[in-house]
């Protein structure tokens, strides 16, 4: 298992980019899925953070009422499929939301977490249209649980999704996800699972959950220092890059 991405979820894609490039990060266009379109910050390493937005022309304030009335929440409740998770990221506001995990054998992973977990979504294909016309091919999979990253295992060469990127390709230095502080109820039960599921090479600390905690992510910068974003960091006005020593 790898630590593929993370999800950033944003009112405005053209704005986050605006927000994120001055802040010092390269941001390459992401493309269009059905109802959403991205961009990307990627790092040397191939992980990336993944700035998302519901497309302007789909009808954006009438899904965020839904959102609100809890129309959406209830449509994914009754989901089987990962359309059960990803629905949840329109009612969870805007910034971190999520995070996925990479994997090479969908089937085979899969088999393990169904073997092991009662919450299963099945997996399936995903695609996404490039600025240029190309078209990246995916497969995602996983838990309905966010203590547990989605899956993902690429369908057409990876290098379509993530266009391949230089160490030195942000201006700030950023380089790398070296670690995501993820609050869960039971920290070590969570360390056992993960244990089994495959998921202890990952670079995740667990944490106990806390009233208005949130995920953390730690990036390393070429200094030698790393910057900190957590949720309430990553997202409009709110953005913020804070440099801490290793």
């Amino acid at each position: 298992m790898t630590l593929d991405h993370i999800v950033i979820f944003v009112r405005d894609l053209e704005q986050a980019v605006e927000d994120y490039t001055v802040l010092g990060f390269h941001v390459e266009p992401g493309g269009q899925h059905a109802r959403t379109e991205n961009a990307l910050i990627i790092f040397a390493d191939g992980s990336y953070l993944e700035l998302l937005a519901l497309q302007k022309n789909w009808k954006r304030p009438l899904i965020r009422l839904a959102a609100k009335l809890g129309l959406v929440a209830r449509s994914a409740d009754k989901s089987s499929d990962m359309y059960g998770r990803l629905l949840r990221w329109i009612c969870s506001g805007t910034g971190i939301i999520d995070w996925c995990a990479g994997t090479e054998d969908m089937a085979a992973t899969m088999a393990l977490w169904e073997k092991e977990l009662n919450d299963t979504l099945g997996y399936q294909a995903f695609d996404r249209t490039r600025p240029d016309g190309k078209v990246a091919k995916w497969y995602l999979g996983g838990a309905r649980s966010f203590d547990l990253p989605f899956l993902i295992e690429d369908i057409t060469p990876r290098e379509i999704r993530v266009p391949p990127v230089g160490r030195d390709a942000h201006p700030n230095g950023a380089m790398s996800i070296v670690e995501l502080s993820l609050p869960v109820d039971d920290p070590e039960a969570m360390t056992e699972l993960y244990e089994t599921l495959g998921l202890s090479s990952l670079p995740v600390i667990l944490v106990a959950r806390q009233d208005h905690q949130d995920i953390t992510l730690k990036i390393a910068i070429s200094s030698g220092k790393t910057y900190t974003l957590n949720k309430r960091q990553t997202h409009g006005a709110h953005i913020e890059l804070v440099q801490q020593d290793v």
